[in-house]
Formats: C-alpha cells, structure tokens, sequence
C-alpha cells in the first residue's frame, strides 16, 4: 500500500563561491574607480553589482511557489529496490520554475533527479528507485529541491520532510519443495479441519467475506452475478517455526550471519504458507499463534522485520514449549547465532537449520 503525505516545507538560502568572487570583484573596481576617478570602472562597478542584485530576485522568484508530494510504500523487503514518485508542482500563474536539482537528505541516496523546466500551474512527477539495507522501521530522509539559477551565485533549497516511515521486511529466498517436506515431521498426520479442500463440491451466490479466489468469474460473466465454487472440507498441516535471537555479538560479521538467519524463518514461513500450511511463528519475545493466508503472511514478516537480538542471560534456555495445537504441529528452529548452526537447540530434539545451505536465492 502507498499513502501521500503533505510535507512540510522549510527554505534555505545558500551563497556559493561564484558569488563572493563577484563581491571582491566589486569591491576591487569600485576601489580602483574611487582612486582613479575613471567612469568606465564607476560603471563595471555598477554592472557587477547589478548583476548580484538581479540573480537574488530571480533566483527567489524561480523557486518561489514550490510544492512537493511524495509517496512511497509502506513497506518492502530488505535490498529489495522499491520505486518512490515525487511530484514537484509550480503553482506560480505565469513564470516557470528553472533548472531545479531533486535530492534527499542521505549521502547514500544522492543524486536523484534533475528537471531542466517546470512551467506555470504545471507539476513533474519524478519515478525514483532505491533500497534499504536493513531491516526494521526507518524514516524516509527529507526531499530537498534545490537550484542555482540563473547564474549559480546563490543556492535556494525546498526541503520538505513528510516523517513518513517505512518498514524494511526479511528478505524472501526460494525454498526448494523436498527441503520443505524433509522439514514437515508431520507429514502422514495432516488435522482435518472445516477449511476448503481441493475437490469441488457446489457452486453458490458470493457472499461478502469469501475468498475472492473460488469465484468462478465465467459462470459469473453468464448469470451477471459473482457465483463461487464451494470446496469439499480439506485438512490442514501446521507447522511452527522458532527464531532463536539470543547470544548475537554486536560485530559486523555476526549482524550479517543473524540477517542471513532471518530471512531463513522468513523464507520458510512464505514457503509454508504458500503450500497452504497453518503457521505459527515464536520468537523469546514474540509468538504469532496458527493462522492462513496473505495476511498471515504480512503479519509474521512484521513481526521478523522488528526482531532484535538478545543475549542469552536475558532469556531461559526453555522459552519455547510449544502446547495444545502447536504440539502436534511441525516444529522448525532457526538461530541467528551461528555457533548453533547444524546443532540440536531449544528442548534437545528440534535441529538448528543452516542458513547457508536452506536459501536458494530467486
């Protein structure tokens, strides 16, 4: 989803180098007017310091009627490019604006976009690609429109900071099916369960809360009603995956190892919940109970985007015990401490998965 959010728009009035060359220049000539008397400097005198006086009105005028809107999604996955439009409207009735420079307060995202013109009661919108490199929540750094004109002395700035957020999710590896149903110690046990099965059992009128994807939209295209497809009760698999967060050394390499670990359990719950699983994800501070669908997955990879490690003095070595539903599902555990990679974690009998060798990147 996307939102568009007013700025606040703050100015900023920047004197370049080209300017104070111009000053001395001034104050050299009319210095030489004022001892030898010569009109010819008296007026290059007044020339050069028309010429500063014209670029400070211009250059006010050009960026005078300057609005800026972005929007820019609420979330995306961690590296992962996502695109951001910004529009840059002039709302002066009769002058253009003129060779305005696009940027953002971040050296990382420097430069973005230049626009040659934007003429009166006109706007341009601008299409800008980037990445976060981290997960969790993190503001959007403010839009700065900036320009020269007309002869570089002086630097006007737009800066305009909307606080909008976005929020960096796991990244999404492919997970090979024989890994998937290796994982699935349940495999010969599936629960029944009221939920649609595979086979087809009765066409009905829609009803609102129905899964859009059982309509059957020829039959519906005939009879000019949504008619939808009723399924034979199924059963369900159910799996539960545990991210282990504790004992993480605050060193480069282990941040990225603990990354590499969570966009394992984030791989491993869209793989899950694509084969149509019930899943359940728990962290030492966190437990999302047994759910389906698309937004069970955005759940569980919100709850992954703001995971943090923790150390092991804080947690028990028994945190995860997995009862009623969840003691009969799956159980899948994940550490973003390396040192347990391969090995057996948690109660003694649920298997480490190795990150380096479960992704399989698209």
């Amino acid at each position: 989803m996307s939102a568009t959010a007013r700025p606040g728009h703050q100015a900023r009035f920047r004197l370049q180098v080209t300017a104070l060359a111009f000053v001395l220049t001034f104050l050299l000539v009319e210095l030489a007017a004022f001892n030898t008397g010569e009109n010819l400097l008296y007026l290059l005198a007044g020339v050069t310091l028309g010429l500063l006086v014209v670029a400070v009105v211009v250059s006010a005028m050009n960026m005078r009627g300057i609005e800026i809107d972005r929007v820019a999604p609420e979330s995306t996955h961690r590296d992962d490019p996502f695109i951001m439009t910004v529009t840059v409207r002039n709302r002066k009735k009769f002058l253009p604006s003129f060779s305005l420079v696009l940027a953002f307060k971040n050296e990382e995202w420097r430069p973005a976009a230049h626009v040659a013109v934007i003429p009166p009661n006109a706007s341009v919108t601008l299409r800008i690609e980037r990445r976060m490199r981290r997960r969790g929540v993190h503001p959007l750094p403010p839009v700065i429109l900036m320009s020269g004109f007309p002869m570089g002395f002086y630097r006007r700035e737009v800066v305009a900071d909307d606080a909008r957020t976005i929020l960096v999710l796991p990244r999404v590896y492919r997970i090979q099916r024989a890994v998937l149903d290796r994982l699935d110690d349940s495999g010969n046990r599936p629960r029944p369960t009221l939920t649609p099965g595979d086979e087809f059992f009765a066409l009905r009128e829609y009803v609102p809360g129905d899964d859009i994807r059982y309509i059957s939209w020829r039959v519906s295209a005939r009879l000019g009603e949504l008619i939808v497809r009723e399924l034979e009760p199924g059963s369900v698999r159910s799996v539960v995956i545990a991210l282990d967060t504790r004992g993480v050394p605050h060193t480069l390499e282990h941040e990225e190892k603990s990354e590499r670990a969570i966009d394992l359990a984030a791989s491993l719950v869209v793989a899950f919940l694509d084969r149509q699983y019930t899943l359940a994800l728990s962290t030492p501070d966190h437990a999302l109970p047994l759910g389906q669908g698309e937004s069970h997955v955005l759940r569980a990879l919100e709850v992954l985007a703001r995971v943090r490690p923790t150390e092991y003095s804080d947690v028990p070595d028994d945190w995860f015990r997995p009862a009623g539903d969840l003691g009969a599902a799956a159980k899948v555990c994940v550490a973003t401490d390396p040192a347990q990679w391969g090995g057996h974690g948690l109660d003694g009998s649920v298997r480490v998965l190795d990150p380096e060798e479960m992704l399989h990147e698209v």
